[in-house]
């Protein structure tokens, strides 16, 4: 949730933050006790927050007094501007909302006798009596209309009952963004119109602030992204090469046939995202908003792909193994599946988002106190300080999360299914483990799944050429994918149920592996009935059973190796207390989440033991909160268990990358605060447990894993 404060002098940013959630009180809404830190509808109707609320409310009131006063004194012009008068037009909305919510709703500002409503209240009546003379008249009649241009008929999303996504604050804070996309069971949305209408109010604030900013931190962001897709498409044009010109040799002779036609149009989107000319770069200009970027060719490369994998030649190709047939569909087969092979397979831009992220970091340090000197744990409490600035950054930011969807509702994405490939979320090589005899390619990418409707989803076409791909003529590579989703859950049942499924399939098993680690159940917070079960023995116990009881407590292991696994599972679980915990007899909670954080660790660990993968990936629903702290956990344990000398520069900046570069390209936001902290809790003690204890682990896991499965391991930046 927002943090707020009570100060004189409110950004404008920070203002309406606080009329928005007011503004979101309603019938059903009881009081509530809250955390006074934090900014939620719950607060305004708290009996015990009355006088800080009451101050927050009219530090509100002046906060927009002053910046709409800014507005109108700069000139007539500015309300020439569409972008000012819709903000504008917004402030008000939330404004005159917000003000009706405390009177019908809320104790604040009622004890005062001075004030029969609020309206009498001096920095209220003041506000409305600026925004009457000098607002008001440049307001028309279409400034309310909005819903066309979303694509939302209120008729049809009146009285739906909101499920998942609750408030205003859920979206802002990013929660459950998916269910925008999908279906309830009964083939209704997961929000209602009033939703809608207070998301696109924020919306257009929010453009009024972009325009007056003088450095936007998300337009560098979105240039940065376009740039990373043009390189991109460079790079798969490049290694595809040779069959693009066998293709081409051919190709005019069968244009008419539909798999012919769909590779050409995805070779030209390929080729159009690999043009300089259309990476839109620092120094675009407002004229360049009107051509196509980089970004959106490289989606139209996608889009034709996938038409090609749906083409009747295709399938009948994959039926007969691409046997017999003209050369040039045999040459279309190998390229398709090079072009999937190499989209799975990208490289991304490090050293300039890198940059971008330091320099966040220096600007936001300023208001940051400065860090301790350093010490043994430096390189996590480093991370935190630097995590702190850049939010520090954000704040100032418009916010990204309510941006991302209204622009989903204006491209018609919203309602039409999750999807996160086609959403750009583009699955990327970040770095690789090299041992004796292979080499893994660790990827970042999301869940690769289809789904339409919250309870059924399907296999990424694409992601199962992919597979298909890896065991072509004389290959025999494997992939590991290691899926953080709880499958116990409603909301992430069916995307794992789906790769479940998909994990057996006769073609699929003997290339493709899974495991299921689950990150969202109340065993892996410690939360209800663990929270307060701090016994090290029954904690333990507790592991084994969750472990073992497989898919009803949302774990996933290959049938074929279940009684091994469940035997490494006890053993590794003393090992663990012992090595990071001295035996502890009883364990704090942080502990407690910890051990589970280096529990999973060891479990991936020996899942590479076990299925010698050349590909893996750690993947939740998107791999942009959750995926991307797991992965930076895994790859420190790795490092740290590998080498006791002191970090390299280097290797701070990839695990930078790792930890920000997604939620800042995809959501126009930091990783999330909860799977950060747990990250850094649970490597503080690997650190310590490892710094002290090496040789004894090392002698343990000696009769755990194949003889020197690490002894002999590099980690390498991808590139």
């Amino acid at each position: 949730m927002s943090k707020v404060k009570v100060k004189e002098g409110l950004s404008i940013l920070e203002a309406i933050d606080i009329l928005s959630s007011v503004s979101e009180i309603d019938l059903n809404l009881l009081p509530k006790g809250t955390d006074e830190e934090t900014l939620h509808p719950h607060r305004w109707m708290d009996s015990q927050q009355i006088p800080k609320n009451q101050e927050l409310i009219i530090q509100s009131f002046l906060s927009v007094y002053r910046y709409v006063q800014e507005i109108q004194e700069q000139g007539p012009e500015q309300f020439e501007d569409e972008h000012i008068l819709r903000g504008l037009h917004s402030i008000v909305s939330i404004l005159d909302e917000a003000v009706e919510k405390i009177e019908k709703f809320t104790d604040l500002f009622k004890e005062d006798p001075s004030l029969d409503s609020l309206m009498e209240l001096e920095e209220y009546r003041k506000l409305q009596e600026y925004i009457s003379t000098y607002i008001l008249p440049h307001f028309s009649e279409k400034d309310a209309l909005w819903e066309s241009n979303l694509g939302v008929q209120e008729e049809d999303l009146v009285g739906v009952v909101k499920k998942g996504i609750l408030n205003i604050e859920d979206i802002k804070e990013d929660q459950r963004y998916e269910l925008f996309y999908l279906k309830k069971e009964d083939r209704k949305p997961f929000y209602d119109y009033e939703m809608v209408r207070r998301l696109k109010l924020l919306y257009d604030f929010d453009q009024i602030i972009e325009l007056r900013e003088d450095e936007n931190a998300f337009i560098r962001i979105r240039q940065l992204q376009d740039k990373d897709f043009y390189q991109k498409a460079a790079t798969i044009l490049q290694g595809s090469s040779n069959l693009i010109a066998s293709f081409y040799k051919e190709a005019m002779k069968m244009k008419g046939t539909s798999l012919v036609a769909s590779v050409n149009k995805a070779l030209m989107a390929l080729m159009l995202a690999a043009n300089p000319r259309n990476w839109h770069s620092v120094s675009m200009t407002e004229e360049s908003h009107l051509y196509k970027s980089s970004a959106e060719y490289f989606g139209d490369f996608h889009s034709y792909l996938r038409e090609a994998l749906q083409s009747s030649e295709y399938k009948k190709m994959v039926a007969t193994r691409s046997e017999g047939g003209p050369p040039l569909f045999h040459t279309c087969f190998l390229l398709v599946h090079k072009l999937c092979a190499a989209y799975f397979v990208t490289l991304s831009l490090q050293k300039e988002v890198v940059a971008f992220i330091r320099r966040m970091i220096h600007v936001g340090s300023a208001m940051v106190p400065p860090q301790n000197s350093k010490d043994d744990g430096s390189v996590w409490k480093e991370l935190l300080w630097e995590d702190e600035s850049i939010r520090h950054v954000l704040q100032k930011q418009p916010n990204g999360p309510v941006r991302r969807i209204v622009e989903s509702f204006l491209r018609g994405e919203i309602g039409r299914g999750w999807d996160p490939l086609s959403h750009k979320n583009i699955p990327i090589h970040i770095f690789s483990i090299i041992g004796k005899e292979k080499e893994i390619a660790f990827l970042r990418m999301p869940a690769p799944v289809t789904q339409k409707s919250i309870h059924a989803a399907e296999i990424a076409l694409e992601f199962e050429q992919f597979l298909k791909g890896c065991i072509l003529g004389d290959k025999h590579q494997k992939f590991l994918m290691v899926n953080l989703q709880d499958r116990t859950s409603w909301e992430e049942h069916a995307r794992s149920e789906a790769l479940e499924n998909f994990s057996v399939k006769e073609d699929i098993v003997r290339v493709f592996s899974l495991v299921g680690l689950p990150k969202q159940t109340d065993f892996y917070f410690q939360r209800e009935i663990y929270h307060n079960l701090d016994e090290a023995d029954l904690f333990l116990q507790q592991v084994i059973e969750q472990f073992e009881g497989r898919e009803q407590c949302g774990f996933h292991w290959p049938k074929s190796q279940d009684e091994d696994s469940n035997a490494f599972a006890k053993q590794i679980v003393k090992v663990i207390h012992a090595v990071f915990f001295g035996k502890k007899a009883k364990l704090s909670l942080p502990e407690r989440k910890g051990f589970i954080e280096i529990f999973y660790f060891f479990l991936v660990l020996k899942a590479i033991d076990l299925f010698q993968p050349d590909y893996m990936a750690l993947s939740c629903k998107d791999s942009i909160d959750t995926g991307s702290a797991s992965s930076a956990g895994f790859f420190s344990c790795l490092r740290m268990l590998i080498s006791s000398n002191p970090w390299k520069e280097e290797e701070k900046d990839l695990l930078l990358w790792i930890l920000y570069a997604p939620a800042l390209f995809f959501r126009e936001r930091a990783i999330q605060k909860k799977d950060l902290f747990r990250l850094v809790d649970a490597m503080l003690i690997f650190q310590e447990g490892i710094m002290h204890n090496r040789k004894e682990l090392q002698q343990a896991c000696k009769k755990l894993f194949q003889e020197g499965l690490w002894e002999s391991i590099e980690l390498k930046k991808a590139g």
